[in-house]
């Protein structure tokens, strides 16, 4: 029987990231105002087209900034093989990475102030959750890496079938043991 479980987890907006883009609307609404203000009170035909068209420049940059900081992480189980996408703005994904089950190493709970040992840390979950799971695992792509998820129980619990049983899993507090 085939085995296929996905989880779609959207990524919470830290203060340092809401600042920011408040702090870009601001700026890109001022230089756009600008620019029409130029526009309208210039007196040569092609700087007051320029200055229209920097002014929609502009409102084209921060709305594409702004998306470019909705993000979403997709977690994709199929049949031992587990890929890790993340969407920006809900139409661009990209794979950050694939790995098989049998090449983790150690799942346990995530811990901040973990030696890394060399290994690439990928961050796909939010920073600030409790709940945070930490895998080492080698990637043909990537290397040796720290993955850090942020999984629901269904998917938790078809990624343990999944595992070799020589690994030892240290459950994260949201997640019981069923076994």
């Amino acid at each position: 029987m085939d085995l296929f479980v996905e989880q779609l987890l959207t990524r919470r907006n830290p203060l340092k990231e809401q600042l920011f883009r408040l702090l870009m609307l601001i700026v890109f609404g001022f230089a756009a105002g600008f620019s029409i203000l130029a526009a309208l009170f210039s007196w040569f035909g092609m700087f007051s087209f320029l200055g229209i068209l920097a002014a929609a420049a502009l409102c084209y940059g921060a709305w594409y900034l702004n998306g470019m900081l909705n993000l979403e992480f997709e977690y994709i189980l199929t049949n031992g093989d587990v890929d890790i996408d993340s969407i920006t703005n809900r139409a661009k994904r990209k794979r950050i990475t694939s790995f098989e089950c049998k090449n983790v190493e150690s799942v346990e709970r995530y811990r901040p102030d973990r030696k890394q040992d060399g290994k690439t840390v990928i961050l796909a979950g939010n920073a600030d959750a409790e709940t945070l799971m930490a895998i080492d695992v080698m990637s043909k792509k990537n290397g040796r890496i720290l993955l850090v998820l942020e999984p629901e129980q269904k998917f938790y619990e078809a990624f343990r079938r999944c595992l070799p049983r020589s690994i030892a899993v240290t459950l994260p507090e949201n997640v019981t043991d069923l076994s």
